[in-house]
């Protein structure tokens, strides 16, 4: 997927194709040269401005401005690889550079060169300006949005702007969107799974899921609503019942925590509604095309859900 990310820099001389063409000059160099005799840390004036939350693998860079600490790199060429890094979509960076994840708005930046530089978004990149929540998403199980699969873990919730939904808002959202079957999403929000987005009517109207780096601390537990059966259910051939479509392979079952069913139950009704390739279940069974769900009634407690699942080993 192709990023790019609109910079400026206040007091460092940053801009446009002038910009990226020293970058390129620069790694394609590794900056072998650069620096040599300098102090062993140098504190750059001024600061260089990412205008839109982006990220560097699994370092996240709020939106903000930037001080930046050079090691062994002049100032210059510190932003112009800061810019070129930035442009970077999957954090394996050119010229032997890796990036060290010191927390969201905070990284370094070294080669085997011995060179570095490390950047802090102003206020100490902890989302001030309200765009990254300070509550954390605990997903306690593998997950899986339609196309985007979620494993087991700390997630930072990290709002695509100032007018997006409220961090309240982004994790109710959320609480229903790790319900769906498919990944089309009600009420006319998208899903974005390769960056992990969920926006509506634009880019910049949404929320977006990053692994958070740092341990420990609270957030808001997910999932909410059902309590998923230890073992999966395994779909034999590619199958439907009505518009639902189950293709061949693995599905979770969940049970919802009101209801009193169990686990061997729940398969047992699962592989008997398989049979009903028309959709017209038992009464007083329905089922629910958005979530994969099946209750005794729209407003029953008495139900489960069944979703497709993934082999943890091979993602």
């Amino acid at each position: 997927m192709s990023r790019r990310s609109t910079l400026a820099a206040r007091g460092l001389s940053v801009r446009g194709a002038a910009l990226m063409l020293a970058a390129t000059a620069i790694l394609a160099f590794g900056l072998a040269n650069a620096g040599t005799g300098r102090a062993a840390v140098v504190f750059c004036p001024g600061t260089f401005q990412v205008l839109h939350n982006d990220r560097i693998g699994r370092l996240s860079l709020p939106a903000g401005a930037y001080k930046i600490h050079a090691d062994r790199v002049g100032c210059a060429a510190a932003s112009q690889l800061f810019a070129a890094f930035l442009n970077d979509w999957d954090g394996r960076l050119p010229g032997g550079w890796q990036t060290v994840v010191r927390g969201v708005g905070r990284g370094l930046f070294k080669n085997p060169r011995g060179q570095a530089l490390s950047v802090q978004r102003n206020g100490g990149g902890t989302g001030g300006n309200g765009v990254v929540c300070s509550q954390r998403l605990i997903l306690t199980q593998n997950d899986r949005i339609g196309p985007l699969v979620i494993k087991k873990g700390r997630y930072i919730v990290d709002r695509l702007g100032p007018l997006s939904p409220n961090c309240g808002q982004a994790f109710s959202l959320l609480r229903g969107f790790l319900m769906d079957f498919d990944g089309i999403l009600p009420n006319g929000w998208t899903l974005l799974p390769d960056d992990a987005s969920f926006v509506r009517g634009s880019a910049g109207y949404g929320f977006r899921l990053e692994p958070d780096p740092s341990h420990g601390g609270g957030g808001n537990r997910f999932p909410t609503q059902t309590t998923r059966c230890s073992a999966t259910f395994r779909v034999l051939h590619n199958d439907s019942i009505g518009v639902l479509r189950f293709p061949a392979g693995p599905y979770w079952v969940s049970i919802y925590k009101a209801s009193s069913i169990t686990c061997p139950q729940a398969t047992q009704l699962f592989a008997a509604f398989l049979q009903r390739t028309d959709g017209r279940l038992p009464s007083p069974w329905v089922i629910n095309v958005a979530t994969g769900s099946f209750r005794r009634g729209n407003s029953s407690p008495y139900g489960f859900v069944a979703k497709p699942a993934f082999n943890v080993a091979t993602r």
